[in-house]
């Protein structure tokens, strides 16, 4: 199956594995010289698929659930990293990269800047169970949800894990292990559970 075919707009130089998967590819709007690799899987029917130009999925990345999801020019995604839209949205900034094995989740609104680096197993979660209740299984009420917003210039590194109703601040750097629950300043080095202000990048 040629997906660019299929596209709502394919731009010059598109790149897809002959086993690639999209379950809707008329949703999609692709950019210049981008490379969709093997075992990339996209499964359900986001409601729109923006892709910029010089964009690269790696192989095995999974990308499930409506919603609209926009990568921008120049990012990466690299080896088995998973996409959760969640009935929200994803929006990846332009010059960004994502190790292997990240974990985004859209379902309280995901959005991230320009020339973001995520080490290999990041987990941006904008969704989590609801636990305080304990009169029936945890897994019977409904998830909570809140948005995280990661402005531009960030690193987060590996296994980090930034949770709803957050956003990291410009020029923030998260270090490994990191659990972050609260908003950050500018430029900080954030390090812990949950993750404190180590120092400061800019004064």
């Amino acid at each position: 199956m040629d997906y660019r075919k299929l596209f709502k707009r394919c731009g010059e130089g598109v790149d897809i594995h002959p086993d690639v998967v999209i379950e809707h590819p008329e949703l999609w709007e692709v950019g210049d010289r981008v490379t969709v690799s093997k075992g990339v899987y996209v499964k359900g029917g986001p409601a729109e698929v923006r892709v910029g130009s010089h964009v690269t999925l790696e192989p095995y990345v999974f990308i499930v659930g409506r919603g609209r999801l926009t990568i921008s020019d120049h990012v990466g995604v690299f080896f088995s990293n998973y996409l959760s839209i969640g009935g929200n949205f994803i929006e990846i900034g332009p010059h960004t990269h994502f190790a292997p094995a990240c974990s985004l989740y859209g379902g309280g609104g995901l959005k991230i800047g320009a020339h973001c680096a995520f080490s290999t197993h990041v987990v941006l979660a904008t969704i989590w169970q609801h636990w305080r209740d304990t009169e029936r299984p945890i897994v019977s009420y409904p998830g909570d949800k809140g948005p995280i917003t990661i402005e531009d210039d960030c690193w987060v590194a590996a296994n980090a894990v930034v949770c709803g109703d957050v956003t990291i601040r410009s020029g923030c750097v998260i270090g490994a292990n990191a659990v972050v629950t609260k908003d950050t300043e500018p430029y900080g080095f954030y390090v812990g559970i949950p993750a404190t202000l180590k120092e400061r990048r800019r004064t």
